[in-house]
C-alpha cells in the first residue's frame, strides 16, 4: 500500500498541491497587509514642491538651530529666535512612515523665545518613529525642515 502512494507520479502531485497552497497563504497574507501612501493627495503635493524646494533652501543657514527632543508624554519643538517671533502659518506634523492613522497635526504660535511644548499624552504610535515636518512663513519667506523624532 504504501508502495502505490510513494510512486513517482504522486510525490510530484503532492509537491505541487504543497507549492499551490503556499502561494495561496502568501496571496492571503499579502492582501492583509496594510499599505500607506505618504499622503491622501500625492499628486497635488507634487505639483506645489518646488515651493516647498524654496522653502527648504530658506532654512539651510539655520538648519542647526533647528532641534527636536522628547521626554514622557512631551515633543519639544526649537525653531530659530529671530524667525520665530513673527511665524505665520506655521505648523508641524508628525508624520508616521509605518501608520499614516498615527499622523498628527499642530499649530504653531508665534513665540520669541522659539521653543515650543506638544504634549504626546493624547497620541497613539508610543516608542514608533515619526518625521517632524515643520512648515511656516517669517518676514516674508517661506522655510520648511524634517527632523526625526521617537514619541515617548
Amino acid at each position: 500500500m504504501i508502495r502505490k502512494l510513494t510512486h513517482g507520479g504522486n510525490v510530484v502531485l503532492a509537491g505541487f498541491a504543497a507549492m499551490i497552497l503556499f502561494m495561496a497563504t502568501l496571496v492571503y497574507m499579502c492582501t492583509r497587509q496594510r499599505i500607506d501612501m505618504s499622503t491622501d493627495r500625492y499628486y497635488e503635493q507634487e505639483l506645489a514642491f518646488q515651493s516647498q524646494i524654496n522653502a527648504a533652501a530658506n532654512t539651510q543657514q539655520y538648519a542647526a538651530q533647528f532641534s527636536v527632543r522628547t521626554e514622557p508624554g512631551v515633543v519639544i519643538l526649537q525653531l530659530p529666535a529671530s524667525l520665530s517671533g513673527e511665524i505665520e502659518n506655521a505648523n508641524a506634523v508628525f508624520y508616521c512612515k509605518s501608520d499614516s492613522r498615527l499622523d498628527q497635526q499642530v499649530s504653531l504660535q508665534p513665540n520669541a523665545g522659539g521653543e515650543y511644548r506638544i504634549s504626546t499624552e493624547k497620541w497613539s504610535g508610543k516608542g514608533k518613529a515619526f518625521v517632524a515636518k515643520i512648515k511656516f512663513n517669517s518676514g516674508g519667506k517661506s522655510f520648511y525642515q524634517e527632523l526625526p523624532v521617537t514619541i515617548q
